[in-house]
């Protein structure tokens, strides 16, 4: 059964002495399914507005699955460079993320997770990344 729940998206990206910020927050959905938990949520980020995007959570690896005008499969795992394709209408961009370091504090009512990582557009280092994800359930009222 899903149960849902608030999350806050910040994304910070650092590139070429530049710092970037992308703050925003969403509803979904938490599940668990086997050895996994699922967070899911459409996108409201500007670029991004109706992408479906699920978090995969396990022990030592997530992955980010996004479904619509664009999608990609992307695992983080500490130690990891996962190599995917993001893809557009206009086509296929070789993607690459190199996972530095991977935090999880996760639990049914609310959660955490924090990523480390570099991202690579074909061979080119374009940002270094870190990802926080919190979530924690909607009391009803």
């Amino acid at each position: 059964m899903a149960t849902e729940i608030l999350i806050s998206i910040k994304n910070l990206q650092k590139q070429d002495g530049e710092k970037n910020i992308i703050n925003y927050q969403t509803r979904g959905f938490l599940y668990d399914k086997g050895q996994a938990t699922y967070l899911q949520y459409e996108e409201s980020a500007e670029g991004l507005e109706g992408v479906r995007t699920t978090l995969k959570l396990e022990k030592n690896r997530v992955t980010l699955i996004r479904h619509g005008k664009v999608s990609m499969c992307q695992v983080f795992e500490e130690g990891v460079k996962d190599e995917s394709q993001y893809k557009t209408s206009y086509g296929s961009i070789p993607l690459s993320t190199d996972t530095k370091r991977l935090e999880q504090a996760l639990g049914f009512d609310e959660g955490r997770i924090r990523i480390y990582y570099d991202l690579y557009l074909g061979d080119e280092l374009t940002s270094n990344n870190t990802l926080e994800i919190i979530y924690q359930t909607i009391q009803d009222s």
